[in-house]
């Protein structure tokens, strides 16, 4: 459900920007495909240039195994597997959700010029989900379960759209980029009006990686998942009052690479680097994933 919310906003932004002479350029659906796809280069190609083949085939193409219909499927398939441990509503919210996307209508919006509303609704409810789950789900191993994997989506596409967008310029800081430059990304991590708020030095390079690593008060920079995915995976960990050891040692993994990020400043990241940065979280969130799923889900 995370991912699903994440790259409708993305696809949402990237529609809006497509209107704009940036929209103009070649290849500019390549990038949403590289992030969200793994194709073949002749089919990244034809579809690169074609924002409506483009948006179909990551919205709703069932070839595509992580397009949001196929997503929102998978949703519902966990949801139902695990009724006894979700809420009614977090149920039925997910299940209307997936008939509302296989209704025949959607398929129609999609094929229509403007799409921004069909987004619109599309982005809305998956956030209702969210809002949802908050209000009816018990906190209990389930919950922390739920919000665990959220986080650790939530940071890993932070990463690699930031990552994304910085490869662009081949992470040169030293040359001030304004606020046009890093708006589509602002957009995408919903940050965009929050920097116009909060910013008002003229480094506006700073100003964003501040925003998006550093700020623990932005609910999607890297930080701030971090800390959220610190206080479940301890949750989780504990839920049994007799944690095992490897659960225990799970969890001090992870605080140890959560520390280092969460005393990071600016200068350090200068100092190491930005991409050799970005590409330790990156690296240490896959590892995460992985040792998690063999702790808690692997029956080999």
């Amino acid at each position: 459900m995370e991912r699903s919310e994440g790259m409708l906003r993305v696809l949402h932004t990237r529609y809006i920007l497509s209107f704009d002479a940036e929209g103009t350029k070649p290849d500019f659906w390549k990038a949403v495909l590289t992030l969200f796809t793994h194709i073949s280069e002749e089919q990244l190609k034809e579809l690169s240039n074609d924002k409506h083949k483009a948006l179909h085939y990551l919205i709703s193409d069932p070839q595509n195994v992580n397009s949001v219909k196929q997503l929102i499927l998978k949703s519902r398939e966990n949801a139902r597997g695990i009724q006894d441990n979700i809420t009614k509503e977090v149920w039925e919210h997910v299940n209307r959700l997936y008939h509302w996307m296989h209704d025949p209508e959607f398929e129609q919006g999609l094929n229509n010029y403007d799409i921004v509303p069909l987004l619109d609704e599309a982005i809305s409810r998956t956030i209702l989900y969210i809002g949802i789950s908050d209000t009816t789900m018990p906190r209990g191993m389930g919950w922390s379960f739920m919000s665990l994997g959220r986080f650790t989506e939530r940071c890993l596409l932070t990463v690699q759209l930031t990552m994304q967008q910085f490869e662009e310029i081949s992470y040169e800081l030293e040359t001030e980029r304004d606020i046009l430059y890093w708006r589509q990304l602002l957009l995408n991590l919903s940050g965009y009006e929050h920097h116009l708020k909060t910013y008002r030095s003229s480094s506006t390079n700073d100003n964003v990686l501040d925003q998006i690593i550093l700020d623990k008060n932005f609910p999607r920079s890297i930080k701030y998942a971090l800390n959220r995915m610190e206080k479940y995976l301890r949750d989780v960990v504990n839920s049994d009052g007799s944690a095992s050891q490897s659960g225990q040692q799970l969890y001090l993994e992870f605080s140890r690479f959560n520390s280092q990020i969460q005393f990071a400043d600016l200068q350090y990241i200068r100092q190491l680097g930005l991409k050799n940065f970005m590409s330790m979280i990156q690296s240490n969130l896959y590892q995460f994933t992985s040792k998690l799923g063999q702790l808690f889900f692997s029956y080999t």
